[in-house]
């Protein structure tokens, strides 16, 4: 549902009125297709089956295609689908580098860096973590840089430095309590 939401709001924001047309007619093949998977398990697996179908749709349209893939990366994520989500990122991490999408391009290294976390890949997950830290701090982005702060906490925490832990979610909070 999420998947559909994300770009509706992005045609509705960026095309115009004939290809909001389009869009109508789109939806209501959406809907359909929801009617037609409400036998699968779960709210991810619908999220990925709509978000592949609007996939193949989106293409020439980089923006939505980025925050499509994006969501979807998520679900696949939730649902244990570890290497198909790590690709989903990577295809959104590439469409935002083009478009110049630094806000987007942090929020996703911080999103990859998460994934290799929960892999046990540590080396992985703090490069893409000062990837999206860096990039967060550049732009002012507050709320990427406590998600990455809180991140790199348990990633320390998973290492046993407790001490490094607790300075990144202190952190983490102010700005939490900031915004």
């Amino acid at each position: 549902f999420r998947v559909e939401l994300v770009v509706h709001m992005h045609q509705q924001r960026t095309q115009p009125a004939e290809h909001r047309q389009i869009g109508a007619r789109r939806r209501a093949d959406n809907h359909v297709i929801r009617h037609e998977h409400r036998a699968l398990r779960g709210p991810f697996a619908l999220a990925v089956t709509l978000g592949n179908r609007v996939l193949s749709r989106t293409q020439g349209d980089d923006a939505s295609r980025m925050l499509v893939a994006a969501v979807l990366a998520k679900a696949l994520r939730r649902m244990g689908r570890v290497e198909e989500a790590r690709l989903r990122i990577d295809e959104a991490l590439g469409l935002a580098r083009a478009a110049r999408d630094e806000r987007r391009e942090g929020r996703l290294l911080v999103g990859l860096g998460n994934l290799f976390r929960e892999q046990t890949q540590a080396a992985q997950a703090d490069a893409c973590f000062a990837g999206g830290l860096a990039i967060a701090r550049r732009i002012g982005d507050r709320a990427t840089e406590g998600t990455a702060r809180s991140s790199v906490g348990l990633l320390r925490r998973a290492e046993g430095r407790t001490q490094e832990a607790r300075e990144h979610f202190d952190a983490a909070l102010a700005i939490a309590r900031e915004l």
